[in-house]
């Protein structure tokens, strides 16, 4: 029988004060080798070394407007029987405010006992024992999963309701207060079905809960560790990010939209953002579906996965108004195109946009040769055609003695398609030229004028 699984997201937020700083201290999206161990790839074993490892598998996991969604592969971390490796990173110690975890994780199976078993926990840069801020995880009788947290201990555990379940992708936001004073630190737990908050809940899912009897605060946060436990789980990790703060968080920028339509051989972007936090610009990223020389090819031969920069627009670093933002990529060849946006916040931390796809240079299926633009023309001009099925064409230029002087094209061609090419006349004299479009036993041609 197949194992129903479930997707968890522990959350970078955001503090409610609108003043708030804060810094991204850490973003791990396991980009590293599948199938390679956790400890070669800048963690460090903690306990059980040398045992059961936390290895690195593919593919890695997503989540709609998550900035690590999607980015490199993830980790398996499983619990049970026998010793079992756990692992941790540091970051820049906390030793004030609030510390700030998220991350991606798909629940194969939860433990069932009582306390159920922690997965995930903050510690002190130098993590000892000390383990704080300590996740939870169990199924319930009901066939659902809840999750919990405290501060230090392993029994008393909060729990949420028993209510999320399986096959379902959950924003759960882990919170560590750092308090001054003794044993009053705080942690509380948010958890959401969809979307990234862009502002924190008053009231959390779970907590806040105080330091239990017996729990020594640590002097500061400054690692994150995954736990390989003694109760029966499995789960895989993608995406950890650590800040200090709610305006560092996940989706800094709320986008409302994002749409492509073309006209012609142009592609006009248009996006819109709700609010803005440290919004430093939008890099416009394109990608090669399928051009007009792959149309007739098997689909596997169809595209590539590589993303190209086209351009940049300027964002407006802090605001809570909507804001309209545009791009035209101009004079693309014929074909079907993905176009995302690369949003980059002042601290160099970035999210992706959702991909949208269009064609361009779609045309009637039948035989034309548009006139140049401009005409006359000095020194390059655009020819543009099109043809009434799949089969060869040739487009030449000619002088007014009948000689070739250009070859645009001469291949294959498809129906459908707007063909565009640039006549480059800069070597020649000023005078008469003649394009001519020869398909099959079919021809037609065009009058343009070089003037220098």
């Amino acid at each position: 029988m197949a194992i129903k699984r479930i997707t968890l997201l522990l959350g970078t937020i955001m503090l409610t004060n609108a003043g708030a700083t804060g810094q991204v201290l850490l973003e791990e999206n396991f980009d590293y080798t599948s199938g390679t161990y956790l400890t070669v790839n800048g963690w460090t074993a903690h306990s059980g070394a040398g045992s059961t490892p936390i290895q690195v598998t593919s593919p890695g996991l997503s989540y709609t407007g998550y900035p690590s969604s999607g980015v490199g592969n993830a980790v398996t971390v499983t619990g049970g029987g026998g010793s079992r490796e756990d692992a941790h990173r540091t970051f820049t110690a906390q030793t004030s405010g609030s510390a700030y975890a998220s991350f991606l994780v798909n629940v194969a199976a939860g433990p069932s006992a009582t306390n159920g078993d922690y997965f995930i926990h903050f510690g002190p840069q130098v993590i000892s024992n000390i383990f704080r801020g300590r996740v939870f995880l169990k199924s319930a009788n009901n066939g659902n999963l809840a999750f919990g947290v405290t501060i230090g201990t392993t029994t008393g555990v909060t729990f949420s309701d028993s209510i999320y379940a399986t096959g379902i992708p959950y924003l759960v936001i882990l919170k560590y207060e750092i308090i001054d004073g003794s044993d009053n630190d705080r942690a509380s737990l948010f958890i959401y079905q969809s979307s990234v908050p862009d502002t924190e809940p008053s009231s959390p899912t779970v907590g806040p809960i105080a330091v239990e009897s017996g729990v020594t605060e640590p002097t500061d946060i400054g690692s994150i560790a995954l736990r390989q436990g003694s109760g029966s789980y499995s789960l895989v990790v993608d995406g950890i990010r650590i800040a200090s703060s709610w305006h560092n968080a996940p989706l800094p920028v709320q986008l409302a939209s994002f749409s492509v339509t073309v006209n012609r051989f142009d592609a006009a972007l248009l996006w819109s953002t709700l609010s803005e936090v440290n919004n430093f610009g939008f890099e416009i990223e394109r990608r090669t579906i399928q051009s007009v020389q792959t149309l007739n090819q098997e689909p596997s031969a169809f595209g590539g996965e590589t993303w190209n920069l086209i351009g940049f627009v300027q964002g407006s670093g802090t605001s809570s108004s909507p804001k309209d933002y545009s791009f035209v990529d101009k004079h693309v060849s014929a074909g079907r195109y993905a176009y995302r946006l690369k949003q980059i916040d002042f601290g160099g931390s970035f999210t992706y946009s959702h991909s949208a796809e269009v064609e361009i240079g779609l045309a009637p299926k039948e035989l034309t040769l548009r006139s140049n633009y401009p005409n006359p023309f000095n020194p390059t001009t655009m020819i543009e055609f099109t043809i009434p099925e799949d089969g060869h064409a040739a487009l030449r230029v000619y002088n007014t003695l009948g000689q070739v002087i250009a070859t645009l094209f001469d291949g294959q061609a498809a129906a459908g398609r707007m063909y565009q090419t640039t006549f480059d006349a800069s070597q020649l004299p000023s005078g008469v030229y003649y394009s001519r479009l020869e398909y099959g036993s079919q021809s037609l041609m065009k009058r343009m004028v070089l003037v220098r």
